[in-house]
């Protein structure tokens, strides 16, 4: 949800004149990291941080590195801090379990060149 975003984004303290927002809806990473590419182009940034949940990382690493392969764009990527995951012990937990079982068909899909 955008607005809910941008919600948590204002409400954590980023300023909203640092906010740009997406002029369409992306259906997945892909799309969301080739509108990322785009507005690295034109911002010209050089480094690039990526932030999200801890079981989806894997999966944009993955991305990110497709999508700014042969790029001079330094890429840094972090799992958000208030993400509760447990990922060395997903079994012991519901939410993580459902993680999994959501995340490693996605990820299996981009390895294989089918998530774009």
């Amino acid at each position: 949800n955008p607005d809910l975003n941008r919600s948590l984004l204002l409400a954590t303290g980023v300023p909203a004149s640092a906010l740009i927002e997406p002029d369409r809806i992306h259906d997945n990473t892909a799309q969301e990291l080739q509108t990322l590419h785009r507005l690295v182009d034109e911002h010209r940034w050089h480094r690039l941080i990526l932030v999200s949940s801890t079981y989806h990382l894997r999966r944009i690493r993955f991305a990110a590195w497709r999508e700014f392969r042969g790029t001079d764009l330094q890429l840094l990527l972090h799992a958000s801090r208030y993400d509760p995951a447990v990922p060395a012990r997903w079994w012991t937990r519901r939410s993580d379990v459902r993680w999994m079982l959501e995340e490693v068909p996605k990820l299996a899909a981009y390895v294989l060149g089918l998530g774009a």
